[in-house]
């Protein structure tokens, strides 16, 4: 869902989905090559 919104350059939503993994303790990297994940 996060890389469609991304794709779709909605970063609104891109941003909204990342602090609500952030909250639940899952960092999102973003790159050139995509992103990964790390959790706390």
């Amino acid at each position: 869902m996060r890389a469609e919104a991304r794709a779709n350059k909605n970063w609104d939503l891109s941003d909204e989905i990342r602090h609500k993994l952030n909250a639940i303790g899952i960092l999102l990297n973003d790159a050139k090559e995509g992103s990964d994940y790390q959790i706390k």
